[in-house]
């Protein structure tokens, strides 16, 4: 089974805090992740967090 991340766990490779993750998660500037645990938590897969680095290093060339 592939590797996730919760929230928190993601942000640092993102090179963000939790708390500016979630409020670009609330402006939707990066989609949710599709996954969450029974605690409603979000989990990140690889994937997901390379598509939120690419997202991030668009808007930081801008």
């Amino acid at each position: 089974m592939a590797r996730t991340y919760y929230t928190g766990e993601a942000a640092k490779p993102l090179a963000l805090s939790h708390r500016h993750l979630l409020r670009l998660l609330k402006d939707r500037t990066i989609p949710e992740p599709k996954k969450r645990d029974v605690y409603k938590n979000r989990l990140w897969t690889e994937s997901e967090l390379r598509r939120a680095k690419k997202i991030l290093a668009e808007r930081r060339s801008k």
